[in-house]
């Protein structure tokens, strides 16, 4: 089964986020999905040696916030829409620690971000939603305070990602 490790906000990030997922599907298509930031993904590893890397990292890393540097899109179906995000060293060093523990591989292409749509963009003009959202997410900070054990991967369908276990960070 493949796993990823998942950081996901507080309630106020969380239900910005969400909403604003939820506009970009009914606006521009593609899937609706949980608000989260990949640290680690699409690992074939063990269920044990993965939640053994999420308690170790759950008991070390505390809630923070991450800065927002702006909105992006591609033509990547899992980068079509996101967040460029500044993740805090303590974060990068725990995920590198987890991909050398794990040995898995890093997608080393993808920047730190955090995804509002998936899949082909349509109507993405000046003065579309697209354009709101960078004007909204322009240098603002999201707070993360946990860490999920989740079902997913680019072979899953992005409907069918579950987190499966969640630890608050210390």
């Amino acid at each position: 089964m493949a796993y990823s490790i998942w950081l996901s906000f507080d309630d106020e990030s969380s239900a910005m986020l969400r909403s604003d997922i939820r506009k970009l599907h009914l606006s521009l298509g593609g899937p609706v999905f949980d608000p989260h930031l990949t640290l680690v993904g699409d690992m074939e590893a063990e269920i044990g040696q993965v939640k053994e890397m999420v308690r170790c990292l759950a008991s070390s890393v505390a809630p923070g916030r991450i800065l927002v540097q702006g909105l992006e899109t591609s033509s990547s179906f899992f980068m079509a829409c996101y967040l460029r995000v500044q993740l805090p060293q303590s974060l990068k060093d725990q995920r590198r620690k987890i991909l050398r523990e794990l040995r898995c591989q890093e997608f080393p292409g993808d920047p730190d971000h955090v995804s509002l749509a998936y899949g082909p963009l349509r109507n993405c003009g000046p003065g579309s939603l697209l354009e709101e959202l960078s004007n909204k997410y322009a240098s603002r900070e999201l707070t993360f305070q946990y860490v999920d054990i989740a079902n997913s991967a680019k072979s899953i369908p992005v409907e069918n990602w579950r987190v499966i276990k969640r630890k608050r960070l210390r």
